[in-house]
């Protein structure tokens, strides 16, 4: 209503009541509504492979309806005072003089001391998040994020959804399961009206799937991930890949949208390397990883041999979650899949003998940037309420 009569009128004195802790959040929103040059600012963390891709799709696009207001990576913390040139964000954000040492809380207080409306966009894999998710959205911060970590723990999840009951910010994770299908949402829209989502299957992950393509094709375990690896397929670090559990994380992000209460360690997780490997600096996993080799040909060529066809399969059902390799029949939906596709099949009870399947390309930068950009849209199309 404040924006609404700010605009219809040149002279206005307003006089307001309100608690004081809630004194900040009321001017915040005057001053935006009088004196904010443009709408929205978005903040974004990790400028790396999917945070770089992201800002190629953001500068492609760049218009009045917002402004990137502030960059951090693992290094440093940098907000524009001014509205910037798209083609110089990161270089005049994380390259001047007076950007700080990189501190989470710091550029918390960035952004919540910025007035307007705002957006913060996760392109990170931090375990650092957890808190900051909460104390963003109680607060009106709306948030876009690929990092699957702070909704790992059912804790953590439940302190999240509880923080968008309380206050105006919403989040939107899109990216966080299928990169840019649109499965997060598919999952969603059957639950908001009134269906109930029975089971959840399917190949979750775009280089799990590049690789057993790989393997079918002949090519050795330790060329394949090398090659998903400097194609930017897998996680920086493969372990993460490789051990299971980024499709995990996935599966119980899926499973907790239908209704379970499923923590992650209930996942039954086959890893393709072995546990002490994760002690292992990442150059020393490099050197070793050739022995997984004679393996991985074994189980793809028996798979064959049986007229079948190795896959790692995600599965929900019945409360119970499972995720590994498995030898799938020729008919299996997952048989046909190649490269980095993914296929998620979502069994509801009104689509319970055909069930709704989304497929396409679920791993690379770009892909994963266009399902963000996509939510970040989303983010902006909502009005922020006190």
């Amino acid at each position: 209503n404040v924006r609404a009569i700010a605009q219809g009128s040149s002279e206005l004195n307003i006089s307001f009541a309100c608690a004081a802790e809630d004194e900040k959040r009321v001017l915040r929103v005057l001053h935006d509504a009088f004196f904010s040059n443009h709408a929205v600012h978005i903040f974004l963390a990790g400028v790396g492979g999917v945070g770089g891709a992201l800002l190629d799709q953001l500068r492609e696009t760049a218009d009045r309806d917002w402004s990137l207001s502030g960059i951090a990576n693992s290094r440093r913390v940098s907000v524009a005072r001014r509205r910037l040139d798209p083609a110089l964000w990161v270089p005049e954000l994380l390259n001047d003089d007076s950007a700080q040492d990189a501190r989470l809380h710091d550029f918390r207080d960035c952004i919540l001391d910025t007035p307007g409306r705002r957006v913060f966009v996760d392109c990170t894999a931090s375990d650092d998040m957890e808190e900051l998710y909460p104390q963003l959205l109680r607060r009106g911060v709306s948030i876009v994020t690929a990092n699957k970590k702070p909704l790992e723990r059912l804790a953590s999840w439940d302190a999240i959804r509880s923080a968008e009951r309380e206050g105006p910010g919403r989040l939107f994770f899109e990216a966080t399961a299928g990169a840019g299908l649109p499965v997060v949402r598919t999952v969603q829209d059957q639950l908001e009206t009134g269906d109930v989502v029975r089971s959840i299957e399917g190949l979750f992950s775009g280089t799990l799937g590049f690789l057993m393509t790989e393997l079918r094709a002949g090519k050795s375990f330790s060329a394949a991930v090398r090659e998903a690896h400097e194609r930017g397929f897998t996680e920086p670090d493969p372990r993460e890949d490789l051990g299971g559990l980024d499709v995990s994380r996935k599966l119980v992000i899926l499973a907790r949208l239908a209704g379970a209460r499923l923590e992650l360690g209930e996942v039954r997780t086959e890893s393709l390397v072995p546990a002490d490997w994760f002690e292992l600096s990442l150059d020393e996993f490099w050197e070793k990883l050739p022995e997984l080799d004679d393996e991985l040909a074994s189980r793809a060529r028996e798979a064959d041999e049986a007229g079948r066809v190795l896959t790692y399969l995600a599965t929900w059902k019945a409360e119970k979650a499972r995720v590994g390799l498995e030898a799938v029949s020729l008919d299996h939906p997952c048989a046909a899949i190649t490269g980095t596709d993914n296929l998620f099949s979502i069994t509801t009870e009104r689509y319970a003998d055909k069930p709704i399947r989304v497929l396409g390309p679920g791993a690379g930068r770009e892909v994963t940037a266009g399902g963000m950009y996509a939510d970040i849209r989303r983010a902006l199309s909502r009005r922020t309420q006190l």
